[in-house]
């Protein structure tokens, strides 16, 4: 890694440099540096004025008011007694900098968010409250005090648990987030009206009217949505923060019921297979965008005419605005309805990037269109006394009749939405084709349809057989939501829906039993206990279906979920000395990665029970999971072993990293009569010099023309052909390996994608059970018509297109070192990334100091370079080869 070079670029980002510190009290404050040349940040406040300001709003005369945090802990924390502040920032001298505080009120209880009601009420939430303040006689202090507007009844006490973020409707309906607490149950009571109980089930947004006592539940399945804004066009969009290990923070555009995949019952990492934080979960709803880590304040900027205009310049109208706390930075989407589409895309670009203290939590726009921006003023969530109220603004004014705002349309499509929810009776034939279509919003808008017509859906689940899976999964979730909203017990089910999830769990399609197996796990039925041990033995699920398979079995016992357990459910199922073949793989990959209960013993015991394919299979898998110096011992003796098959000792070869000293014991495999083994052998000296003269008189021996670049390499002579095209030539690639000799072999590519020295394909990517799943999935890539070129071409040009969620991020740590990593996930105060050699990497909470997302992608440029032409065409071939699980 270029360690210069990326500093240069992060640096010169991030103004770091000197000459850009402003100086406003007692210290010297560097400010963000704009993307565009015309804007400024222009510091208003700091500490003493102000100290850990979080959630800010203008009155009509552009005051600020603004939530100053004392009850987290820490060294600038207040008394607990006190509360959290809520403080009036004003210009006592007109000069345009605030220099006066005045309390407006103090005793919030751990708040959160400002936001003011159609009826002149300051709404605040806390995380077990909303309450409502107003100044009845104009002294800026609150006298009328209403507690417990809203009410949360919990035990929960995480920073991401209790109510979040508010957003105040055109009619006065007020959403608010709940975060997903800790899957503790809680009950939400509006005006001391009736009580709305949620058990488990991670957070969401609510709504609550006046006139009406109980709060609406509008959509679920979110971890922590601090930001909440609603735009021009009436569209709720909320900014979600991350669980534990499924990275990234998501910008949501939020439909009504809609069901956006967490679950707090099934564990805060958010990888357990009855969650989803993509959309990928059949019945969930994809995110719109990621965002930034630390998502906090969300503003839709649309800017009126103003005689002195300060505001943004015209690209950044009608974009939603993210402030990123953890990321130091203020992020742009622009939204706008995708072609025959019912959701929307995102562009999105960085209106600024601050530096190590610049931490952005709130947003409001003054009348003049300016924004005025909270900063905690530190990278660390415990308060520091610290700071800082900002002000993003034009340099010059500019005196502004007008402002084009484009249109804000809505596609026709989405209308298609409202018409499924809200129209006349369907017919079958008009949900069938809803349920078929591709958009997620009108899958979800038929089922809530669908589990309402209660006729319909009973003629079209007894007719089931008849359509494909994801009809049925559609007809299965229909009837469980139904069944739910009736408030049927579920170990009584009707005996149609009985017989309906009955056969789910026999389904073929894994899509239905995945939703199969969740509504039985959700709801701890007992009555499919027998199927469900059947299942435990499915050799043909996939290893997140065995685990959803157990968890389902576990919660039919009435246990809760717990990872250790499911883990445990495993080991013994491993101890089976009757499992063998793909049941042992399946059982193994649904394993841990890095489970200590994965002994030597148990390797050699399995391996010695195996052969040919299965056998080469578990040597690969003992190969990735080699943390010590006994499993590595394991390896080198099947390696060097003369009992060994050949495509045993190859594929041990695969994961070893062979001395000097130790590399005659390389001439067996050299001299063999299999060509993969000698391919792994010559791969097996990459690197290594000077060669014992044995090797050196074994590698003369070796006539095979597809092998002469890999002894030529295994020499350290140059063995890059030099008709080998370049980097940038992918069609002048393919003619070139076209006009190879011989033909390509699978599994010498097998070979290739498992070697650490060759391809170490292996390290982010998984195949056939094998590897990480850090990367792409190459066997979805492989089925695409032109799957030979597109695999080339991501060889060639790794950073030429990079999907959002693989993104790679400069990441700046407390030394001041710049790492390209891609985050992985987080767990005990430890931030897990991976870097560009495929390893991952920790970092504790706090030693990470700034990321911004890279323009290139985390698998290294110049894979091929360190591969024979043979190689990449292997590679390819194998590839190519693999079928999705």
């Amino acid at each position: 890694m270029n360690f210069v070079r990326e500093t240069r670029l992060i640096v010169g980002w991030m103004g770091l440099a000197g000459g850009l510190c402003l100086t406003l009290g007692s210290a010297a404050v560097e400010p963000p540096v704009m993307s565009e040349k015309v804007l400024e940040a222009q510091l208003l406040a700091q500490e003493p004025l102000v100290h850990q300001p979080v959630s800010l709003v203008l009155d009509a005369e552009d005051r600020v008011l603004v939530i100053e945090n004392h009850t987290l802990p820490g060294p600038g924390a207040a008394p607990a007694t006190e509360g959290d502040a809520i403080v009036w920032l004003l210009d006592g001298d007109g000069d345009g900098l605030l220099d006066q505080r005045k309390v407006f009120w103090q005793g919030a209880p751990e708040a959160r968010d400002l936001a003011w009601s159609d009826d002149g009420w300051l709404l605040v939430s806390c995380r077990r409250e909303i309450l409502r303040l107003r100044d009845t006689d104009g002294d800026d202090v609150a006298d009328e005090v209403q507690r417990g507007w809203v009410q949360l009844d919990m035990e929960g006490d995480g920073v991401d648990t209790g109510l979040t973020g508010l957003a105040v409707a055109a009619d006065g309906g007020v959403y608010v987030g709940l975060g997903e607490n800790a899957g503790v149950s809680l009950e939400m009571k509006f005006d001391r009206g009736i009580p709305e109980f949620q058990e488990a089930e991670g957070g969401g947004i609510w709504r609550v009217d006046r006139g009406v006592r109980r709060p609406l539940q509008v959509a679920r399945g979110l971890w922590s949505p601090f930001g909440l804004c609603i735009t021009a066009a009436g569209d709720l969009f909320a900014a979600d923060n991350d669980p534990d290990s499924r990275e990234p923070c998501r910008l949501i555009h939020v439909t009504s019921e809609g069901d956006y995949g967490f679950q707090s019952r099934y564990g805060c990492d958010g990888v357990h297979p009855f969650q989803s934080w993509e959309g990928e979960r059949l019945g969930t709803l994809p995110p719109l965008a990621p965002v930034g880590e630390g998502a906090g304040g969300l503003l839709g900027y649309v800017p009126a005419a103003h005689p002195q205009y300060r505001g943004l310049p015209a690209k950044w109208v009608n974009r939603l605005l993210v402030a990123s706390w953890a990321e130091h930075r203020i992020d742009g989407y622009l939204t706008q309805s995708r072609k025959g589409s019912s959701t929307f895309d995102a562009a999105w670009g960085t209106l600024c990037q601050g530096g190590l203290d610049f931490c952005p939590v709130d947003l409001a726009m003054a009348r003049d269109g300016s924004l005025i921006v909270s900063d905690w003023g530190g990278n660390r969530i415990e308060p520091s006394g610290k700071g800082r109220i900002w002000r993003i603004q034009l340099k010059q004014v500019l005196s502004v009749e007008s402002i084009n705002v484009p249109p804000v349309t809505r596609d026709p499509s989405l209308d298609w939405v409202d018409e499924i929810l809200t129209g006349p009776p369907p017919t079958a034939d008009q949900i069938l084709e809803w349920l078929q279509a591709s958009e997620p919003r009108l899958f979800h808008a038929a089922v809530e349809r669908l589990s309402r017509e209660g006729k319909l859906a009973k003629s079209l689940v007894e007719n089931r057989l008849q359509f494909n899976g994801r009809v049925r999964a559609g007809l299965l979730l229909a009837s469980r939501r139904g069944t739910e909203r009736e408030g049927l017990d579920m170990n009584q089910l009707p005996p149609e829906v009985d017989e309906l999830v009955r056969v789910s769990l026999m389904d073929a399609d894994p899509q239905v039993l995945l939703l199969a197996l969740h509504w039985v796990a959700d709801h701890q039925i007992r009555r499919y206990a027998v199927l469900l041990e059947g299942l435990v033995t499915d050799a043909s699920l996939t290893p997140d279906l065995l685990r959803a398979v157990i968890t389902a079995k576990l919660r039919s016992q009435q246990r809760e979920f717990d990872s250790e357990a499911v883990t445990a459910e495993l080991h013994e199922l491993l101890e089976n000395p009757a499992l063998k073949g793909a049941r042992l793989r399946l059982a193994l990959r649904a394993l841990p990665r890095e489970d200590p209960w994965l002994s030597v013993a148990k390797w050699k015991k399995w391996i010695s029970a195996s052969d040919g394919e299965e056998q080469r299979w578990l040597i690969h898998f003992l190969g990735q999971t080699a943390r010590d110096a006994e499993a590595v011992a394991l390896l080198a003796e099947l390696a060097f072993s003369a009992d060994a098959a050949p495509a045993a000792r190859a594929a041990a070869l695969a994961h070893l990293i062979v001395s000097v000293d130790a590399a005659e014991k390389l001439v067996p495999s050299l001299e063999s009569e299999d060509l993969t083994e000698r391919a792994a052998a010559l791969a097996a000296l990459v690197g290594l010099q000077p060669l014992p003269a044995a090797v050196q008189r074994a590698l003369q021996k070796i006539e095979d023309p597809q092998l002469q670049d890999a002894v030529a390499r295994a020499r350290g002579e140059a063995f890059v052909s030099r008709q080998r095209p370049g980097a940038t030539e992918t069609d002048a690639w393919l003619r070139h390996l076209d006009g190879l000799a011989g033909e390509p072999s699978i599994e010498r590519g097998r070979e290739v994608f498992m070697t650490s020295r060759l391809g170490a394909c292996s390290r982010c990517h998984e195949a056939e059970g094998l590897g990480e799943p850090w990367g792409p999935d190459l066997a979805a890539d492989s089925r695409e018509s032109n799957a030979w070129r597109n695999l080339l071409h991501a060889m060639l040009q790794p950073s030429a297109e990079v999907a959002v969620e693989f993104a790679a991020y400069q990441m700046l740590t407390a030394d001041r070192q710049i790492h390209l990593l891609m985050p992985v996930a987080v767990a005990g105060g430890r931030h897990r990334f991976l870097n560009p050699e495929g390893r991952l990497a920790a970092l504790q909470e706090g030693t990470l100091v700034q990321r911004v997302r890279a323009q290139k992608s985390l698998m290294p440029a110049g894979l091929v370079d360190r591969l024979t032409d043979q190689e990449v065409r292997d590679l390819l071939a194998y590839l190519t080869s693999l079928k999705k699980p």
